[in-house]
């Protein structure tokens, strides 16, 4: 028997990606077909009607039915079932899963067609992520988990699956597609809700930056793959000349890896820079037996 954090970690991963399930194959991703597509999926039982109806259809299919009054509390797993009066005058009731449970004031829930999309009565909306009250609230439905020997549902903080590092807000909510600043550090997560790491990322704007092992932007100096590069106080990899205490170091424009033991042109001079990168601002020179020159500073 699925378990409510085998149920919430599926609908989960939907409302990350921005999808939905369309249980009955019309009208698009509407709010019923969550949880008829897990009553199908999960237990093996077709749900009908509206939102509205879905008490009545899941009490005579012999699941567990709590109507709202005074003591309810809504638990994780629960399906709520509201009213909804659409812009034709007709009831259709509203609903989504509960992804936590209640602390008798809100609901963090997951919920279809919510969008506000014009046509939102024939194509429906994708799973998202929801805070709501108690207004309105008809009941719920109590699916038969089974019991879950597993570790509880984060209810917020940093989760590792199979594919990697995400993190979950207070609110419920996931950082996907954007930076988020965690614990005095810089992450960026992916269009899927991932941290990178170990990799780098260019912004909208042409900026670079490097995301560490853990997934924490970079800043100052960072070996990467055999070379140096510098990266600002805000990530942003620098270019160009660089002073460093009381030392100067030059990055390349294109790649802007640092230069080191070279004499490079740079406008129309030329700077000799060490092993370390410095620029040598004094030096002897002299040329070898072999035509090779030499700095000594």
């Amino acid at each position: 028997m699925a378990t409510v954090r085998e149920v919430i970690d599926f609908i989960v991963s939907l409302a990350k990606l921005a999808q939905g399930v369309d249980a009955d194959g019309v009208y698009g991703t509407q709010c019923a077909d969550l949880p008829n597509y897990i009553s199908y999926h999960y237990f093996g039982k077709w749900l009908y009607g509206n939102a509205i109806n879905l008490l009545d259809s899941a009490k005579a299919q012999g699941f567990e039915v709590i109507y709202e009054g005074p003591g309810v509390v809504a638990k994780a797993g629960d399906i709520f079932v509201k009213h909804f009066v659409a812009a034709d005058g007709i009831d259709y009731g509203h609903t989504g899963l509960i992804i936590e449970d209640s602390d008798g004031y809100t609901l963090k829930t997951i919920e279809q067609n919510i969008d506000g999309n014009w046509n939102y009565l024939e194509v429906g909306g994708p799973a998202r992520f929801n805070t709501r009250t108690y207004d309105g609230i008809v009941g719920y439905i109590r699916f038969p988990y089974g019991t879950d020997t597993s570790k509880p549902v984060v209810k917020e903080g940093w989760i590792q699956d199979s594919t990697g590092w995400y993190f979950k807000n207070p609110d419920g909510t996931y950082p996907f597609n954007t930076w988020k600043k965690i614990d005095g550090n810089w992450f960026r997560f992916n269009k899927d809700g991932y941290t990178l790491e170990n990799t780098w990322f260019k912004d909208d704007e042409g900026y670079w930056y490097w995301l560490k092992q853990g997934g924490y932007m970079a800043i100052g100096w960072q070996f990467i793959n055999g070379k140096w590069y510098f990266f600002k106080n805000n990530g942003e990899m620098q270019t160009g000349w660089i002073q460093y205490f009381d030392k100067w170091y030059y990055c390349t424009e294109s790649n802007g890896d640092m230069v080191s033991k070279e004499v490079r042109k740079i406008g129309d001079k030329f700077y000799y820079f060490n092993e370390n990168g410095e620029m040598l601002e004094r030096a002897a020179v002299y040329v070898d037996e072999n035509g090779a020159i030499h700095f000594e500073e």
